[in-house]
């Protein structure tokens, strides 16, 4: 695994600063969200504030499940490829999660707020992107409440594409969270790690209580990794004892 670059930051082939992950990617952001960066701050923490664009286009046609249009988005890469658009890289190069069981993630979301997440991947030649995951919702492993919350998300929910093709895992491009729900509230991220597959004590998928089902958002439409976590950050009950030790590469603590 690659680690962060002294200096946090890389430009692209536009000559665009891109901050970066520990794994050495970078973010991206649709243009509606407000993103930022709390690295030099004592919770390394990054929030996200998105916004919400009511008639998305469809750039990606194909790609993706046609009644999920991305009305905002977050992603990071896992490995730096200097992405010039959505099909266009200048380093051809991918991911291997296959030697990984899972996401470990450490986020605080608002109260009854919902978002998507999908794992882009990539051709075999690593040149151009090719179809998403099947899409979870994160309030399927957490109940969101305002707080950090440590969960983990088995990459068994994701072996499949979102057409019920088998998604790739040795030629992944990057993790999307899409549709954050409501907009203009403060997503936080305080942990993103990836769980080293094989390993000794296998982490505790989170879930949702039935009786908090109903009050999460729809993430569709509007309408319709060695970090250790600290109790003061998460909900150790989401995740099994131990949990710093299993992950592989952290992507950001």
């Amino acid at each position: 695994m690659r680690p962060r670059t002294a200096d946090q930051s890389r430009a692209d082939s536009f000559g665009n600063q891109k901050t970066l992950n520990l794994n050495g990617g970078d973010y991206g952001v649709d243009g509606g969200s407000k993103i930022q960066f709390n690295f030099a701050s004592s919770s390394g923490h990054v929030d996200v504030i998105p916004g919400w664009e009511k008639a998305p286009g469809d750039g990606d046609k194909g790609l993706h499940p046609p009644e999920i249009l991305a009305s905002n988005y977050f992603y990071y890469k896992f490995v730096w490829d200097d992405q010039r658009s959505s099909n266009d890289f200048g380093v051809a190069v991918c991911m291997d999660l296959s030697l990984y069981q899972g996401l470990y993630l450490n986020v605080s979301m608002p109260a009854r707020s919902d978002v998507y997440l999908t794992l882009t991947q990539k051709n075999t030649a690593c040149t151009a992107r090719t179809k998403d995951s099947a899409y979870v919702k994160l309030s399927d492993f957490h109940v969101p409440n305002g707080t950090p919350q440590a969960i983990f998300i088995p990459f068994d929910k994701m072996k499949l594409e979102f057409d019920g093709g088998v998604y790739d895992m040795k030629h992944a491009k990057d993790a999307t969270f899409v549709n954050f729900n409501p907009p203009d509230a403060t997503y936080s991220f305080y942990h993103i790690g990836l769980v080293k597959s094989g390993a000794a004590c296998t982490p505790k998928e989170g879930s949702s209580s039935s009786s908090s089902s109903s009050s999460s958002s729809s993430t569709g439409t509007q309408t319709s990794a060695t970090a250790q976590t600290t109790s003061a950050k998460s909900s150790a009950g989401r995740v099994a004892g131990g949990m710093a030790a299993l992950i592989g590469a952290a992507l950001f603590v």
